[in-house]
């Protein structure tokens, strides 16, 4: 789970560099005993807590609180890390146990509409293969050769989709992974497990789909079949239709999804989040040699009139993940806390267009400020217990020592994810630190003209350095990436149930509108027009919709409310979806079923008729 080019030593640093910092930002790995249970060790951990990181982090309690309300060790399993992240940060972006779960309950759902379609076209065609079972039990055969016959039938035909199966996945990996950023190969997708576990699911699926129509055509008493009877019945009406409702239910849970997952995406877009994202340039700092010429650079950038600001920063808005440390107000040490914090020159606010709560930005006019000065933000006054004005030219000891004076408040900004509130965040003014970003606002404008001009002076005050950036506003899309995944994928998986399910929905118009064919040319002939006749045809059908609607519903706002509650600030779940998901699936069974429906109401009584 960490990608890296080179591995250094922690050892091969000095002892003294550790003894101040009181930041977690490192991983710890602990190689437990053969059998060792988490939950155990973690009860055994609060003793080293208690003898090792009190005395060091004692002076950071709120009065009246123990340290083991405040600071706890977790333990993680290193298998467990992609899909159940830590509850601070990962060094790389983790996949979603949920989504999963979720997409993985998704396609068995496509799969068991597959299999309806199957089942209901399979009894839609009894009557014709009813000679056939009669046949078959007049001279000898039992029930249960019938059902295997027919289980079989249904085997072969879904282990006869193997390979065109195998041959869509590979001319669809390229654009899987060009949809979804991923990198699956051919090689992977046919390996041998794969292959044993899609066999697998081939054979159970034919299995399930061949079950109910081999018991229900194998009840055919030959009598009644030799004399021209014809199976009908509430009981087999009722099964097709209920089918037919259970495979809509699926669609139009899975569209009201979808447009919850784009809603929300858009709400995300438009939402304000404290700073201006556009038009920032951000450059990347890898070495103490650039870090040392930062200002001669940014005094050359902003002699061009197209580059607005330039900061330096140890961290920025969209990154993954964020230093801590202890933070307490230097005339009463019980108020204290642990905060997210960043160094920073005096441009930041500037730079990133932050608005201001209290008191004032950095200023180099200010001579005092270069001495530590903080600025926090919102909720940082909040942990301290304090109002924004309140905060103004209070004294913090941070860091080793370090006292610095609270010389403005920040409103609240994003600078995580808005699945997560905002945190605590103290901005300190410490440009001799680490600096590892260079964030450039440049004017609307040409953007080409705008990075040649920057990586002009990169190259005249940095020669020899890589010249590596990005956009602002494209790391912070970067934060919403499962999100877009996501949103792709249940607009597919909405497509492929919403086309299955009209499969099914079309082979059953066909059934229904071939029984009917000698009803709809008495009809004609007795002078029934072609609005009556369609409404007799597609009257059922419009009915089945509207009930897979109101059983959706519920369903469907319950997952899709609880999606949401992942987001700490997000779009209301709005009843238009709802409604914008019936007219799409209303549309969609009428354009499936008017092309049979419409060539049967106009067919020539006389062809349906001519043979009585």
């Amino acid at each position: 789970h960490i990608q890296f080019d080179m591995l250094v030593s922690i050892t091969s640093y000095p002892e003294t560099v550790f003894e101040n910092i009181r930041s977690n930002y490192l991983y710890t790995y602990i190689l437990a005993a053969e059998n060792s249970k988490r939950f155990p060790l973690e009860d055994k951990l609060k003793m080293f807590v208690e003898n090792r990181l009190q005395p060091v982090y004692g002076d950071l309690l709120a009065q009246g609180l123990g340290i083991h309300e405040v600071l706890k060790l977790h333990l993680i399993p290193v298998t467990d890390i992609h899909l159940d992240p830590s509850p601070t940060w990962e060094v790389q972006p983790q996949g979603s146990r949920s989504a999963v779960y979720i997409f993985s309950s998704i396609a068995a759902l496509i799969l068991i509409i597959a299999c309806i379609n199957f089942i209901n076209l399979s009894t839609a065609r009894a009557n014709k293969r009813a000679r056939e079972v009669g046949l078959r039990k007049t001279i000898g055969a039992f029930k249960n050769q019938l059902r295997k016959q027919f289980i079989l039938e249904s085997v072969l035909m879904a282990v006869i989709s193997i390979p065109v199966t195998i041959l869509i996945i590979l001319l669809f990996i390229p654009v899987y992974n060009n949809v979804m950023v991923d990198s699956i190969s051919a090689a992977e997708m046919i390996h041998f497990e794969n292959l044993f576990f899609f066999t697998g699911v081939v054979i159970v699926v034919g299995i399930i789909s061949g079950i109910y129509p081999a018991l229900y055509m194998t009840r055919f008493d030959p009598v009644i079949v030799f004399k021209g009877g014809v199976f009908k019945g509430k009981g087999k009406a009722a099964f097709r239709r209920n089918m037919v409702v259970f495979q809509f239910v699926i669609s139009i849970i899975l569209i009201i999804g979808s447009l919850t997952v784009y809603r929300q995406m858009d709400f995300i877009r438009s939402r304000e989040i404290g700073f201006e994202k556009d038009n920032v340039v951000i450059i990347q700092v890898r070495s103490r040699q650039a870090i040392q010429n930062i200002p001669v650079f940014r005094n050359e950038l902003i002699k061009n009139s197209i580059v607005s600001s330039v900061c330096a920063s140890s961290s920025i808005p969209g990154v993954i993940h964020f230093s801590t440390t202890g933070f307490s107000d230097r005339a009463d040490q019980s108020n204290g806390a642990s905060m997210i914090w960043m160094t920073t020159d005096h441009d930041f606010i500037q730079t990133y267009k932050m608005e201001m709560a209290a008191g004032r930005g950095f200023s180099i006019e200010f001579g005092s400020d270069t001495s530590g000065a903080v600025i926090l933000n919102e909720s940082g006054c909040r942990r301290l217990g304090w109002e924004p004005e309140e905060a103004v030219n209070k004294e913090l000891e941070y860091a080793a020592d370090v006292v610095g004076k609270v010389v403005g408040v920040v409103k609240d900004f994003n600078f995580r994810s808005v699945k997560n509130e905002v945190e605590p965040l103290a901005i300190v003014l410490w440009p001799q630190n680490f600096n590892n970003f260079i964030s450039v606002r440049i004017r609307p404008g040409d953007i080409e003209e705008s990075l040649e001009y920057i990586r002009h002076e990169w190259k005249k005050t940095f020669p020899g350095e890589q010249f590596n950036y990005t956009f602002l506003d494209s790391r912070i899309e970067r934060l919403y990436e499962n999100e877009k995944k996501m949103q792709k994928i249940f607009l597919v998986f909405s497509f492929f149930s919403i086309f299955v399910a009209c499969l099914g929905l079309f082979g059953l118009a066909v059934y229904i509108v071939e029984e009917k064919t000698k009803e709809i040319g008495i009809r004609k002939v007795l002078g029934a027009d072609f609005g009556t006749l369609y409404l007799l045809l597609s009257g059922d059908f419009f009915k089945w919709i509207i009930i897979s609607n109101i059983i959706a519903w519920p369903s469907a706002w319950y997952y899709m409310n609880k999606w949401l509650q992942g987001f700490a600030y997000r779009a209301d779940l709005s009843i238009l979806l709802f409604f914008a998901a019936a007219i799409i699936t209303l549309l969609i069974a009428f354009l499936t079923i008017s092309i049979q429906i419409i060539r049967s109401a106009l067919n020539d009584p006389v062809n349906s008729l001519r043979y009585e």
